[in-house]
């Protein structure tokens, strides 16, 4: 049975970790990268840190460097060649309202769980300036990667483990999915299974995915259509009344009739998602129920399924004023 054999009290709270050689590097939260010698399991120290301006979630070891998910403040490529004396060498801040939460290194390239912003793929191959050379944009909310050959796996909230083919770093596709009964908010992949942590479902054991479907994990495979282009067409969503100014709903209505579904996810200023509205029918509006809502600012992103395809558009702001 295991037992503990040491431990070290870090002074944030631990969040993710990784190993390489007599050093443990904890993503520490507010407290940013912790160094931790544990040349003597029953005696870990702490040798050394480096405070992040963000909050670490996240960490993972290639060579002389750390790379931090570090939250609002995107990655942070951290040099570890002194233990001692870690010190910040580049960084990257992911776009728009992610939030970078997990973390996977794999040669040049770093690969994102940015949350909202899906996967981001960042070129590592010069550590003082890290750049991002493509993005898939998930279908939920990223929390954790591992890189298995050619796949990214995500783990993706609400929306289960996603497979992404990284084959092509500017140009990545989706290959397949199961949806996890759960949240999923991590993933390792090892042999011939995936393992997710599926937050309030517990622990999921997927068949790994490969082109032939399994019988436990049957991924849906994804036409490589353009992702972030609304069809010729076009559908754009208007919300309504924007800013809701003492009412208690607020309305969003397209115009194309071909749209077959509609998920809305709404988040409040510090990007926790506060409601979630979806509908199979095929009319042309949606209403949200604000009676309850808190006055603010809030933000929404729509995904619409047009034709078989889903289309994610831009996250928007939404005002609502009582």
């Amino acid at each position: 049975a295991p037992s503990e054999e040491g431990y070290c009290n870090t002074p944030g709270r631990a969040r993710g970790v990784a190993v390489n050689g007599n050093y443990a590097y904890v993503a520490d939260d507010s407290s940013g990268l912790r160094v931790i010698n544990i040349s003597v399991p029953g005696a870990p120290i702490e040798e050394g840190y480096y405070d992040t301006p963000g909050n670490a979630y996240s960490v993972a070891i290639s060579g002389d460097y750390a790379y931090v998910a570090d939250d609002g403040s995107g990655l942070r490529v951290i040099n570890i060649s002194v233990p001692g004396a870690p010190i910040e060498e580049g960084y990257y801040e992911t776009p728009g309202y992610g939030y970078a939460r997990g973390v996977a290194v794999s040669g040049d390239y770093a690969y994102v769980a940015d949350g909202g912003n899906g996967l981001r793929v960042i070129n590592i191959s010069v550590p003082s300036a890290p750049i991002e050379e493509g993005y898939y944009d998930t279908w939920g909310s990223a929390w954790g990667v591992t890189v298995e050959g050619n796949s990214a796996y995500v783990a993706d909230g609400g929306s289960g483990l996603r497979v992404i083919n990284i084959s092509v770093p500017g140009a990545l596709i989706e290959e397949g999915y199961y949806d996890t009964p759960g949240s999923a908010r991590s993933v390792v992949v090892s042999g011939k299974y995936t393992y997710v942590a599926d937050y309030g479902a517990g622990f999921q054991i997927l068949s790994r995915y490969v082109p032939t479907p399994s019988a436990t994990m049957t991924p849906t495979t994804v036409t490589p259509t353009i992702q972030h282009k609304l069809p010729e067409s076009g559908e754009k969503v208007r919300v309504y009344p924007n800013p809701a100014i003492n009412i208690d709903r607020v309305n969003f209505a397209w115009e194309e009739t071909a749209v077959e579904k509609v998920r809305i996810t709404i988040y409040n200023i510090i990007g926790k998602c506060i409601a979630t509205l979806t509908t199979d029918a095929p009319g042309q509006m949606v209403t949200w129920n604000t009676e309850d809502v808190a006055r603010g600012i809030y933000f929404y992103q729509v995904i619409l399924t047009v034709n078989g395809i889903q289309q994610k558009l831009p996250v928007n702001k939404l005002a609502i004023v009582k």
